[in-house]
């Protein structure tokens, strides 16, 4: 797991904002608008969301562990990646 994404989780843990890219599971725990927001891959639309972040101010955000999905949530998206990645019948 990158340094990057383990801080993220932590962060969701504590309850924190978040500032995110889109990469190996973040959106399974960012709700865009509720609990943080997207960050793009280029210095402008960072730019853009921080100044964006700022502008929304402290209490826009949901401060609490869990906020993006829940448990059965979670369970359901990991499922359909399943689903979608391994074959429907083991080869023969």
């Amino acid at each position: 797991m990158q340094a990057a994404q383990c801080a993220g989780v932590e962060a969701a843990a504590m309850g924190l904002p978040l500032l995110l890219t889109r990469h190996h599971g973040s959106e399974m725990i960012l709700e865009e608008g509720v609990n943080g927001l997207w960050l793009e891959w280029n210095a402008a639309a960072i730019a853009a969301q921080i100044r964006r972040f700022v502008a929304m101010g402290p209490g826009t955000f949901r401060y609490s562990t869990g906020a993006a999905l829940t448990r059965g949530q979670y369970a359901e998206r990991l499922l359909k990646i399943y689903a979608r990645l391994l074959p429907s019948r083991p080869p023969s």
